[in-house]
């Protein structure tokens, strides 16, 4: 039976799931994330990368990363706790995922910290919220002093299918090219209607989808980072035309590129 429950206090969030064969839908956030698994098991693709989470594992997702979980048949419990950008976390500049197993001590406290959290939040003490801010700070700098995860993240495989994540950072660093199922085909010497199957097989998404997504999040990017007019943009990102564009930016974003700039800082 799927269970579940959300708090939020200030600038965090803290949600609990417990539920069966869970996927997803492909989405991403301008907050940083832990996805902590209390218990079970979890695939999760994020990034250019499928990460298989176990009990006690968690993974650190960073803001704009496209991500989402992958239908695995198998049961979960676990926490997300969603945090706004502070200094520890900022001092990471990470742009990819970070998994974090059951034997590192970053994992092994958060989930003690997690715990805490969730328990002030049920039980409703004075100042709870003031409480759980502080230990999810705590988490921050627990992870930002343990740094040197990251100096490890390239001598790790975390991808079940070495050939996709290949295509996953293909499509990252060219994501302005032409970048069709057929053309993919003949970068990466296979078939088109194989490599489709391939590809939404290990990542949940079509081919299509996820380069529509990389492109809007890099659109959303210049959009928010640049003076750059939205026709510019269009081609800078690799869509066809301006209404392509605007299309397939509004199917994603829920808003079109101009009302996407009006709110940011920038704009």
């Amino acid at each position: 039976m799927n269970q579940k429950h959300t708090y939020r206090s200030g600038s965090i969030t803290l949600g609990y799931k417990k539920s069966r064969n869970i996927s997803q839908t492909r989405h991403f956030h301008e907050f940083f994330e832990i996805l902590y698994i209390i218990d079970g098991v979890r695939d999760v693709f994020a990034g250019n990368r499928i990460f298989t989470l176990n009990k006690g594992d968690f993974l650190l997702i960073p803001p704009l990363l496209l991500h989402k979980s992958l239908e695995n048949r198998q049961d979960s419990e676990i926490y997300s706790l969603y945090m706004k950008e502070n200094e520890a976390l900022r001092s990471w500049a990470v742009n990819e995922a970070v998994y974090f197993d059951n034997l590192s001590a970053p994992a092994a406290q958060t989930g003690v910290l997690l715990n805490r959290m969730d328990r002030e939040f049920r039980e409703g003490k004075s100042f709870s919220g003031i409480m759980a801010e502080s230990l999810a700070a705590e988490i921050s700098v627990l992870i930002a002093r343990h740094r040197d995860f990251i100096l490890n993240l390239d001598l790790q495989d975390y991808g079940k299918n070495g050939k996709v994540r290949l295509i996953i950072g293909f499509i990252g660093e060219n994501y302005r090219e032409d970048l069709t199922l057929t053309a993919l085909a003949d970068q990466f010497y296979m078939s088109p209607s194989y490599l489709s199957r391939l590809f939404h097989r290990e990542t949940g998404f079509t081919l299509t989808d996820y380069v529509n997504h990389i492109r809007t999040l890099r659109a959303q990017r210049f959009l928010r980072e640049s003076s750059e007019g939205i026709g510019q943009i269009s081609r800078m990102c690799g869509f066809g035309s301006i209404t392509h564009f605007g299309r397939i930016f509004k199917s994603i974003s829920g808003m079109t590129p101009r009302d996407y700039r009006k709110l940011t800082p920038e704009g």
